[in-house]
């Protein structure tokens, strides 16, 4: 039995699912099926950049949910899953690996997504910064002075996201350099994501995902916001409003799914995630899947043949 987890924002590069596209028809349909639903030729993004288009939230959460979702139909057949798990956006790919959504909805919700959390980003203007070489603790602790600024993800054991106002996040930034941070590294995003200024962002958005059926999960999803096993229908609707100014508690969702199962595979562009789960438990299994390359090697395929 294997967990399956998938990508977030930040994993994406130009040139991502070229290969899929040319190899494999279901993987061609998918990505032209969302081409005709936004209304732009995503491809010409994602296969083409510039990596400034690519890197726009719009446009990145989007590429990254449509090739996630082809990589996860070229090996849904050769896999038996125990739990899955999505960082940040991939959440919403692992609803529609689990059969809460199906693709033409969970690309709208992905759409809507991006759209809130931008207007909510202008409405309350804020930073992230990525903090190397401290535990949470150390980093809670040179933050307990500051106000408006908290950890967003808890990404690995040594990596953590601070996100909040952009004073506050400037001045923490400061604080945890003071503390002994091996690297503070401000990130190049539009807002204070996963923090509560996104909340002007959670009622549009639960309101909008009324307009969407969500059916219970096939397989076990554990939660970003929780780091525990979720497949109501109805608390799955509910979380994902919730999720957007909720931190992202990954550490405890890998320790989770080891408990399952230590083989993991990383369905998406590249192997951010591959490296987080290695630095949570050395034990753990990592098979990535951002190439043909990777997925013919890794689970004996001809993607061209499926």
């Amino acid at each position: 039995m294997i967990n399956v987890v998938f990508s977030g924002q930040g994993a994406q590069f130009v040139g991502m699912g070229l290969d899929f596209y040319n190899s494999n028809d279901m993987c061609r349909d998918l990505f032209d099926k969302a081409n005709t639903q936004l209304g732009y030729a995503i491809t010409d993004i994602c296969f083409n950049g510039p990596e400034q288009a690519l890197n726009q939230t719009q446009h990145t959460q989007v590429a990254i949910f449509i090739l996630s979702s082809c990589i996860f139909e070229v090996i849904r057949p050769s896999i038996s899953i125990s739990s899955i798990a999505g960082h940040s956006l991939g959440e919403i790919t692992a609803y529609y690996a689990a059969g809460v959504l199906d693709f033409n909805s969970a690309l709208q919700i992905v759409i809507k997504r991006g759209e809130l959390m931008g207007q909510a980003a202008k409405e309350n203007p804020g930073k992230m910064a990525a903090i190397i070489g401290l535990s949470d603790n150390e980093i809670s602790n040179a933050l307990s002075t500051i106000s408006d600024v908290g950890i967003a993800n808890y990404n690995s054991p040594v990596q953590y996201v601070i996100s909040g106002a952009a004073s506050s996040v400037d001045s923490a930034m400061g604080a945890l350099r003071d503390a002994g941070a091996g690297r503070v590294i401000e990130l190049p995003v539009s807002g204070a994501f996963h923090s509560p200024l996104m909340k002007h962002a959670v009622a549009p958005f639960q309101t909008f995902l009324d307009n969407f059926e969500f059916k219970s999960a096939t397989v076990p999803i554990v939660l970003n916001r929780s780091a525990k096993p979720e497949q109501n229908a109805a608390a799955l609707k509910q979380n994902l409003s919730e999720q957007i100014q909720s931190p992202v508690r990954w550490v405890e969702t890998i320790e989770f799914l080891s408990q399952q199962s230590l083989s993991f595979v990383e369905v998406g562009p590249g192997k951010v995630l591959s490296g987080l789960i290695k630095k949570i438990n050395r034990q753990a299994s990592v098979q990535f899947t951002s190439t043909v390359e990777n997925v013919d090697a890794n689970f004996g395929l001809k993607t061209n043949d499926v």
